[in-house]
């Protein structure tokens, strides 16, 4: 027999044992998936009406509309009778008995849910009452506190307790109702004490009305939370009849499915016999042939193994005349063959050998020579990479004919921000500015000519768009045969920048010198000035014609002195001295005065019970005047500019340095054509206008006053939409002293000796006669040294000064400053005041620190000079 029949035969046994197995599985299958599809038929139909009465009950729970609740009851009666059409039609007296345990679930579920839905009503109808109740309450309690201040209270507990009610609602905690409980208690307390306190009829019939709301409104109250509650139980039940009604369906499944799971147990078993009894006859069949088959074949093996382990002498030995006894005569003649040319080819490889040998000697002392090449090469490019690569200044390498970038450092790459390959696909005019680039061009021809090495300003481009100036240096090198110029690139931004700040604070020096001097001497003849106005207007009686004019004239005297103030505020930069007052008046006089005889008007809006401020009134009035001078500008043509105050607490968006923190926010808006953005990052910026005869200090000041106050200032604009300035300025919940009026015509009660130092002989003498005229007498001197060597004489003879007004700047002799603590030196009791133009000095805003008891800011009025002396002597106990 030939190998191919013994093979076909095999293989027939085998399909057919496999065609018996797979017609016994297949009805097997056909069986289970019968059964499960009953099964999973009434699971799948039930389960879903289960999930629709579910999802519809929970719809009734959350929105409480009756539309839901018939839904669930439909779905109820939609799944008993399939539920007793299953019934009746199974077999099984376990299955039968479990399916009348579900619909008596069912029953109970129905019942549930009926009471849930009327719990549910009766309470909508509770609320809807309270809620009712709750509106008059609000709109009554509204109403009072029109009629009676005293009604704020009142609306304070109606709105708490509503709050604890809608609190109630939403938590149900106990402790809400509660507060609602003890609120209404309390609101019923503060309505009998109001109709005590208010005999006006409409005021107590009012209160009696909100008493008997309110008490109807807890009532309602109460019936709502026990309504809640009720409803709350009848969920629980509903909840504990779905959870019965699940189970028990589920065990209904549970108990279906086990009776089919034992009906395909049984149906496996039998294929499982079936498949067992078919392996064992292919095992038998096939132990059967490999005597037949798989013997020739493994002679036909251990034959080749012997050869592929050296042994060609072996040979096959044949048995049949079949296919396999064909290819062992084949192997044998294949085995001659194999130790014939075996043995001439250990012949080849014995001199071969000997060659390989005698080669690899000598590559070996050629690798060894060429590896301490490319180590010493290795090492000096990294050296050289190294270097290049971390130099501070950026360096690139161009082919000269090109332009084409063909080595970057990484300084360079980062100050342009661009990758190496990027860098290098560029030409060298990229990383210039298209308006620059000629001149760059002719530069660098220069250098190409031999002419010039660059070393100048140039712009530089870089890839995000920003241009800064590069101080470059270049020069040709020799690479190989090939010649390229390289360039070292310096950033000299931050040098620029230096140098131009530099400037402009030299500028601004330069200015502020001129006008601190200007105000310093102005502030000496204007004190000589509203000294002789203050003084007249004490002897001059208010009914005469001239006390008017007298008044003009000291207003315009002190407007004078805001203005020197104005100036020493930019020359000096100094300390405000604070004094807790209201802005209002600050910000209405300012803007007014600015806005005097212009086509522009201002609207105030100004809140109510507004925060006090320590404030200099003088910087923020230059404050309030710099930002309406700015808007009357933008609007040539007429306009409006609305101020607006009121109490605010920042939040860290607006400030972070002022968040949580008492404010007032003073906001200026005008209506002009705005700001563009571009300009509106600098507008702070000394020097930057845009105005045509603007110095470019006006907001640069108001930004540094603001700032010297602790507060915060931004501005927002928009092309078109004008422009709005927010100033935040740290505020005070505190009552204003109360100011003391004083008659013009002051009495002279006072007594004591008065020292008054000051360079300037008409402001000697005015302080003088203004002193005199209260009463005192007085001592003048010029300088410092004079001061000390006059009050030294009357300390030695026991007649000693009671005060000394000091001049604080005495130009070419001693000041104020020195001469207190001389003359504290020799007297610590001295009392000492200060005096100067330069109120913004960091030792008037801290007189205290220097020995000082006081402070005047030149020029004085005799009011102020009165109050300083009389505040100073008092607290000495005179």
């Amino acid at each position: 027999m030939s190998f191919r029949n013994k093979l076909s035969i095999a293989f027939s046994l085998v399909l057919l044992l496999t065609v018996i197995v797979s017609l016994t599985s297949w009805w097997g299958m056909q069986n289970a998936l019968d059964s499960q599809k009953e099964v999973y038929g009434f699971q799948n139909h039930i389960e879903r009406t289960f999930s629709a009465m579910n999802r519809q009950e929970q719809a009734f729970t959350a929105e409480e509309t009756t539309s839901h609740s018939h839904l669930v009851f439909d779905h109820i009666a939609e799944m008993r009778p399939q539920i007793e059409k299953i019934q009746y039609g199974e077999k099984d007296q376990l299955q039968r008995e479990q399916l009348a345990v579900v619909l008596v679930m069912l029953e109970n579920y129905e019942k549930a849910f009926s009471l849930y839905v009327q719990q549910n009503l009766e309470m909508q109808t509770i609320r809807s009452r309270m809620e009712q109740e709750a509106g008059r309450l609000h709109s009554q309690v509204d109403e009072l506190v029109l009629e009676s201040p005293l009604g704020k209270e009142i609306d304070h507990l109606a709105i708490t307790a509503l709050l604890h009610q809608k609190e109630y609602a939403l938590t149900h905690r106990v402790e809400s109702y509660q507060q609602l409980t003890e609120t209404i208690a309390l609101l019923h307390q503060r309505i009998v004490s109001l109709r005590q306190k208010q005999p006006e009829d409409s005021v107590n019939l009012l209160a009696f009305r909100i008493d008997k709301t309110a008490t109807t409104f807890g009532t309602i109250f109460k019936q709502f939370a026990t309504q809640q509650e009720n409803a709350a139980i009848a969920h629980d039940n509903l909840r504990n009849a779905f959870t019965r009604l699940s189970e028990e369906f589920s065990r209904a499944v549970a108990t279906k499915t086990n009776l089919v799971n034992q009906h395909i147990a049984g149906l496996q078993a039998l294929t499982i016999s079936t498949a067992l009894l078919a392996v064992m006859l292919s095992i038998a069949a096939t132990l059967l042939l490999s005597e037949f088959i798989t013997r020739p074949i493994d002679l036909l093996k251990k034959s080749a193994l012997r050869i592929v382990s050296g042994d060609l002498s072996t040979s096959v030995e044949i048995r049949s005349k079949d296919e396999i006894g064909q290819l062992g005569e084949l192997f044998n003649t294949m085995t001659d063959r194999l130790r014939a040319n075996f043995e001439e080819l250990n012949k080849y490889r014995d001199r071969l050998e000997d060659l390989v040998k005698e080669r690899t000697h000598e590559l070996e002392l050629e690798i060894i020579e060429r590896k301490e090449t490319e180590k010493e090469l290795a090492a000096s490019e990294q050296r050289f990479r190294t270097i290049f690569d971390n130099s501070n200044d950026g360096v690139l390498i161009v082919e000269p004919i090109s332009g084409m970038f063909v080595v970057a450092n990484n300084t360079i790459c980062n100050m342009l921000g661009y990758a190496e390959h990027e860098l290098l696909s560029l030409v060298a005019m990229d990383i210039h500015p298209p308006q620059d680039r000629e001149w760059v061009r002719m530069e660098f021809q220069k250098c190409a000519e031999g002419t010039s090495t660059i070393a100048k300003d140039i712009p530089i481009l870089c890839k995000d768009g920003t241009v800064f100036p590069a101080e470059i240096t270049a020069a040709f090198i020799n690479i190989g045969e090939q010649k390229y110029m390289l360039g070292s690139f310096r950033d000299i931004s931050e040098r620029k920048a230096a140098e131009e700040e530099r400037l402009k604070i030299r500028k601004l020096e330069s200015v502020g010198v001129l006008a601190g001097g200007i105000a310093h001497d102005f502030n000496n003849i204007l004190a000589a000035i509203l000294g002789n106005v203050s003084l007249t207007m004490a002897y001059t009686d208010q009914d005469d014609k001239r006390f008017p004019l007298l008044k003009e004239l000291e207003k315009a005297s002190l407007r004078a002195r805001d203005l020197t103030q104005q100036l020493l505020t930019f020359s000096k930069g100094g300390e405000p001295v604070k004094e807790l007052t209201s802005v209002t008046e600050i910000i209405r006089e300012s803007a007014s005065f600015i806005l005097r005889g212009s086509n522009v008007r201002c609207d105030f809006n100004f809140a109510e019970n507004l925060w006090n401020a320590e404030v200099d009134a003088g910087q923020i009035s230059q404050v309030i005047q710099n930002i309406v001078v700015n808007a009357r500008y933008a609007m040539p043509d007429g306009g409006v500019v609305t101020i607006t105050c009121r109490n605010t607490i920042p939040s860290p968006a607006m400030s972070e340095a002022l968040a949580g923190q008492n404010c007032l926010e003073i906001t200026l808006t005008d209506n002009g054509p705005g700001i563009a953005p571009e300009q509106i990052e600098r507008i702070f910026d000394p020097y930057f206008t845009t105005k045509k005869s603007g110095s470019g200090l006006g907001l640069a000041i108001t930004h540094s006053i603001i700032r010297k106050h602790n507060g915060a200032i931004s501005v927002q604009s928009s092309p078109g939409k004008g422009t709005s300035f927010t100033i935040l300025l740290p505020a005070l919940d505190t009552i204003l002293p109360p100011v003391k009026t004083q008659d013009q015509t002051l009495p002279r009660t006072a007594a004591g000796t008065i020292m008054v130092m000051d360079d300037e002989a008409p402001v000697r003498d005015i302080t003088r006669q203004l002193l005199s005229h209260l009463g005192y007498s007085v001592i003048t001197v010029a300088d410092g040294n004079e001061a000390i060597d006059v009050y030294q004489q009357h300390l030695n003879n026991d007649n000693r000064v009671d005060l000394v007004i000091m001049d604080l700047t005495i130009p070419g002799g001693m000041g104020g400053k020195e001469a207190a603590e001389k003359i504290l030196a020799m007297d610590p009791t001295a009392r000492l005041i200060v005096s100067s133009g330069y109120s913004q000095d960091p030792i008037m805003a801290n007189y205290a620190l220097f020995g000082f008891r006081g402070f005047l800011s030149k020029p004085f009025h005799l009011k102020d000079l009165q109050h300083v002396l009389e505040q100073t002597l008092r607290l000495d106990g005179r």
